[in-house]
């Protein structure tokens, strides 16, 4: 006992002596630290990080490598400049016309790989052209022109039919002009009645530029900031009858980066203003407030300086660890703080107060410290890579906020009283209410755990297939931005909004033997008939059987075909009934020598993007340099989904596709699915399977920390039960109000991990250190709840008050993380101060204790 006085004195004398060096060095390091996060770094939000690794990756990336690169997409909204002005008027026709060869222009001289642009303007002007070389869209003068020109005998009944062409115009329809289009003159013009106008009329028309994928994102980003920029000011021509809106994922991702940072900055400066009137009026100090707050505020320079010179890259998931080692030291302040105005009550000089409060508090203190970072590197489990590094800075955060509080914190209190002498000595009396609660506790077991019963399997069944799992980046933007604000006009003007893919890639090159061409034409054939039955595929609505809008070998067969009938008599390729075949002349080999040949026509083959039926073969097959036989095929299918949500059954169709093909489909091939969508669908799927791994590994891992240090299982897991409870009350809480998961909120259970170990350990360190005093049990629960309990509550107020300032972001995705982090905070504060003393009542009772 002497021996641990002796120890404590000379501690305090050393904090005594070096308390200005330990102020000053804590100083130097946060200025080395915000050193490195000037300028602060961009987040990163491409969703690909967020991929779980694929054990396909290899191969797919090896036969993507044989076809052109897939394309990035920027979206164009157009419309008249004029309220009620018509953008498909010929005039503003041709002015997008022009504004597209300038774009293209603008391409090359910044590096920027075109693939295709699609609008009206440019399918008109590739059309007349075709029609005759000598004309195109500006020589026009009026719609009927442009009527004459392109149209080859067809009426508005014609338009209907089944061909490539009307197939084209119907997807055009439908993706490119917005859903009021109006062209009843068209058709009157059509059949021959006098003084019809053709002109056509709509709100808006859409504007898709496809630029490469494989382009570097640093040549890429630049360029459609700059597009925005160009199109926002009227374009070449300034102020011209044209008004744009450009989005894109570079522009949602860069909005993001914009505006996160200065978003939450702003309302983690609202949240500091609130903590500091919430500890102002528990304290009633200046010294008492700021201490604390300098600290953490340092802690937070610590925490992101350190991830700086790693070389981390910031995610949108980083937002996330500020708020957390707020309230983690937050609590580690108050508890230190609180037995510190005790021991000055009781006339110990500051130095001494500060370590005999850390040394009475040294054991919860480690315990929560060492159970937190466990349960928060569980997460470097994580295929994910920012999960992976979310649990890494949580946990760095974690420690540096735990030596920001016990240290520096010390050093400032010891530093104020040596220049100002005064001491703050505000005690706690307790309370009737402390020894009631204890006493119900005692008796009241079984109490308690049936009302915990039931609320437990009541949130369990509210959030069962309730929630979702959702992944939009612009889930992260203000309604306000102009990413938004384009985003929502295309989501409400046109029939088809944003246009992904989904990929299925074909591999004979793992098979021992060729599949023949009648195999591989009749697995093309029965893709394509499942094809056209699946409701997620994009189609034009006015074919009559609904054509589903993809590339691969049959569909470029066919359109060629359409247009071309007798192309295929040399080959044996055919159409029966519409549906391509091979004809009783066809001899093996004979698909290869067709596709080949397609690769030397130059001639027009998309009018949509302007490509030749070389450029759409080249995307679809590929073949073997040394054998000339077919190595690997592509099938670009195009899909619409409004939201990450319905991205799920998309995901399944296609995976069951793929599976059809290698089994029932005869395919006689190995194949791998990509695209934009399978890599949402994984990005959906393994934020939910690694985050509940993690959670799961959590729990379990804190467990044995527990085990290790307490070495008794029953005190274990009653510590541990109440943050297993907690996790299962905050999801139900989420479905309760309707709240899906995503890339914040599904971060939840590790905070309620994190905050939910810290109270307990609290709660039962203090209950073990007052039975060790010799009190009976109802009596050392009273005086755990008057002085941790007190301390907890004024803890889980004030880290709960920061989280509720996040409602005021004009963000969704942090309003959501707001309120789940402070229902979080309430209901881990609600378990640690009525579940958990029922427990350790219940554990104390059992070991005899009286």
């Amino acid at each position: 006992m002497r021996e641990q006085v002796n120890e404590t004195n000379r501690l305090a004398s050393l904090l005594d002596k070096h308390a200005l060096a330990i102020l000053s060095g804590s100083i130097f390091i946060t200025l080395i630290m915000v050193s490195q996060l000037v300028p602060f770094p961009e987040f990163s939000t491409e969703v690909s990080d967020f991929a779980p690794p694929n054990e396909s990756e290899r191969q797919i990336e090896a036969i993507e490598l044989e076809f052109p690169p897939q394309a990035s997409r920027i979206y164009v909204n157009v419309k008249s400049s004029e309220q009620t002005g018509n953008p498909l008027s010929l005039p503003l026709i041709q002015d997008m016309y022009n504004e597209s060869l300038a774009i293209q222009s603008m391409a090359e001289e910044r590096g920027v790989t075109i693939l295709s642009q699609i609008n009206v303007a440019l399918a008109i002007d590739t059309i007349i052209s075709e029609r005759d070389p000598s004309k195109n869209l500006m020589s026009m003068s009026s719609w009927n022109e442009v009527i004459d020109a392109v149209e080859e005998g067809e009426d508005c009944t014609s338009l209907a039919g089944e061909t490539s062409i009307t197939a084209a115009a119907g997807f055009a329809a439908e993706a490119l002009v917005s859903s009021d289009l109006k062209f009843d003159g068209l058709c009157d013009y059509l059949d021959g009645v006098n003084n019809a106008d053709p002109t056509p009329s709509a709100y808006s028309t859409m504007w898709i530029i496809e630029a490469s994928a494989q382009d570097p994102k640093e040549i890429l980003m630049p360029f459609s900031l700059e597009l925005r920029e160009y199109l926002s000011e009227g374009g070449s021509a300034g102020a011209n009858g044209l008004v744009y809106s450009v989005v894109s994922e570079e522009l949602v991702s860069q909005d993001i980066n914009d505006g996160t940072l200065s978003n939450f900055t702003s309302l983690l400066a609202i949240s500091l203003l609130v903590i500091v009137g919430i500890l102002a009026l528990a304290f009633r100090s200046a010294v008492m407030v700021s201490a604390p707050l300098v600290a953490l505020t340092a802690a937070l320079s610590w925490t992101y300086g350190l991830v700086a010179i790693g070389g981390s890259e910031f995610t949108v998931l980083d937002i996330a660890v500020a708020p957390v080692i707020l309230g983690l030291g937050i609590d580690y302040g108050i508890h230190m703080q609180k037995g510190y105005e005790r021991n000055l009550s009781q006339g110990m000089r500051p130095s001494l107060a500060w370590v005999e409060s850390f040394d009475g508090l040294r054991l919860a203190l480690t315990l929560s410290v060492v159970t937190t970072v466990t349960a928060f590197l569980s997460n470097a489990l994580s295929p994910i890579d920012p999960l992976r590094a979310f649990g890494t800075t949580l946990a760095i955060g974690v420690v540096c906020a735990f030596l920001a509080t016990t240290i520096t914190v010390g050093a400032i209190h010891v530093v104020f009283e040596r220049s100002t002498g005064k001491s703050v000595r505000n005690v706690n009396n307790s309370t009737k209410i402390a020894r009631k609660t204890s006493a119900f506790m005692d008796q009241g077991l079984a109490k308690v755990m049936a009302v915990v019963a039931i609320l437990t399997l009541s949130s369990a069944l509210i959030s069962v297939g309730r929630l979702e799992t959702s992944f939009e980046l612009t889930d992260f933007l203000d309604e306000d931005m102009e990413s938004m604000e384009a985003r929502d006009e295309i989501y409400g003007n046109y029939d088809v909004e944003f246009v992904k893919t989904a990929i299925i890639l074909i591999d004979f090159n793992d098979q021992e033997t060729i599949p023949d061409d009648k195999t591989i034409m009749q697995s093309m054939l029965g893709l394509h008939s499942r094809l056209v039955l699946d409701e997620n595929v994009i189609r034009p609505q006015n074919t009559e059987n609904s054509r589903p809008q993809y590339e691969g070998i049959y569909t470029v067969l066919r359109d060629k075909l359409e247009i071309t009938p007798d192309w295929g008599s040399d080959f044996g390729i055919e159409l029966f009934d519409g549906q391509v075949g091979l004809s009783s002349n066809h001899q093996e080999g004979d698909l290869t020598a067709a596709l080949t040949l397609l690769t030397e026509d130059l001639t027009l083959g998309d009018p949509l993007r302007g490509h030749t039926w070389a450029d759409r073969v080249s995307r679809v097959v590929a073949f073997d340099n040394s054998t000339g036989t077919i190595s690997h095929l592509m099938i670009d299918v195009s899909v619409t989904a409004e939201s990450s949500v319905d991205t799920d059954s998309i995901a399944d169709g296609f995976q069951e596709h793929a599976s059809w093909l290698e089994s029932d489909g005869n395919c006689g091939c190995v194949t791998y699915l990509t695209g934009e969508i399978i890599v949402i669908e994984s990005v959906l799927d393994g934020l939910f399977v690694s985050q509940l791994e993690s959670t799961v590994l959590s729990l379990i891992a804190s467990f044995f920390v527990l085990m290790a240090l307490t070495r008794r299982f029953s005190t274990s897991a009653v510590i541990i039960l109440p943050v297993a409870l907690a996790g299962i009350w905050v999801v139900g809480t989420m479905a309760l109000v309707g709240l899906n998961w995503n890339v914040l909120t599904v971060m939840i259970t590790a905070l309620t991990i994190g905050l939910g170990i810290d109270y307990s350990i609290h709660m039962w360190r203090r209950f073990e250190d007052e039975l060790d005093k010799g009190a009976d049990r109802v009596h050392a629960m009273s005086n755990a709840y008057e002085i941790t309990g007190a301390a907890l509550m004024m803890s889980a107020f004030t880290t709960a008050s920061g989280f509720l300032v996040l409602l005021l972001s004009p963000v969704p995705v942090i309003q959501d993380f707001g309120f789940v982090s402070a229902a979080s905070v309430a209901l881990s504060l609600i378990l640690a101060l009525f579940v958990l003393p029922a427990l350790l009542l219940s554990e104390a009772k059992a070991r005899g204790i009286k």
